[in-house]
C-alpha cells in the first residue's frame, strides 16, 4: 500500500474499518483495521486491500501503523498458527531465553520470547517502533481479527470491483 500512497497526480480514496482492538499488557490496546484503496490515474483504477495495525499515542509512547497487504496474508495467518502451535508446545519446558517470530515484507513483527518457563506475545509495528506485549493467548485474538478484517475486505474488494 505505501507505493500508491506515495504517488503524486492521482485520486486516492481510502475506506477504513475498525475490525477489534486487542489490549495490549502494557499502554494502549493493538487496533486491527480493513483498509481498501483505490487509485484512480487517468482511465486506471487499480484496487488494493489490507490489513491495518494500529497503536494510539499514549503520554509515554509514540503512536504506530502498520499494514499487511492482501498478498501476505495467507502466510501472515500462517505464521500466527505456527508461533501459537509453537508457544502451546514450549510453555512446559524450561528453556534458556527463546524467541519465535515472523517479520512481514514492511517489518511487521509477530512473535512470543521464552525465558525459563515465562512466555509473553510481542507485536513491532515496524523497524523504529517499540514492542507491543501481550498474553500468548492474545495471538489467537489478533489473527482472529485479520481473519474478520480478510472477510470484510473480500466483500468490499468485489464492490469496488464491480463499480
Amino acid at each position: 500500500m505505501r507505493k500508491f500512497l506515495a504517488e503524486r497526480g492521482v485520486i486516492i480514496m481510502k475506506e477504513n474499518r475498525t475490525i477489534d482492538s486487542v489490549p495490549t499488557a502494557y499502554g494502549a490496546p493493538l487496533g486491527v483495521g480493513a483498509q481498501v484503496l483505490v487509485i484512480v490515474k487517468n482511465t486506471e483504477r487499480q484496487v488494493s486491500i489490507g490489513v491495518k495495525f494500529e497503536q494510539a499515542e499514549t503520554t509515554t509512547r509514540i503512536g504506530s501503523a502498520a499494514f499487511v497487504d492482501s498478498d501476505e496474508l495467507d502466510e501472515f495467518l500462517g505464521a500466527f498458527n505456527f508461533i501459537s502451535t509453537s508457544a502451546t508446545h514450549m510453555a512446559h519446558d524450561v528453556r534458556d531465553y527463546t524467541e519465535v517470530t515472523y517479520s512481514t515484507r514492511d517489518d511487521v513483527t509477530i512473535g512470543f520470547y521464552q525465558d525459563g518457563q515465562k512466555q509473553q506475545a510481542f507485536v513491532k509495528l515496524g523497524a523504529g517502533s517499540p514492542l507491543m506485549f501481550f498474553r500468548v493467548e492474545a495471538l489467537q485474538s489478533i489473527r482472529g481479527a485479520v481473519v474478520k478484517a480478510l472477510v470484510h475486505l473480500d466483500e468490499r474488494r468485489k464492490a469496488w470491483d464491480s463499480q
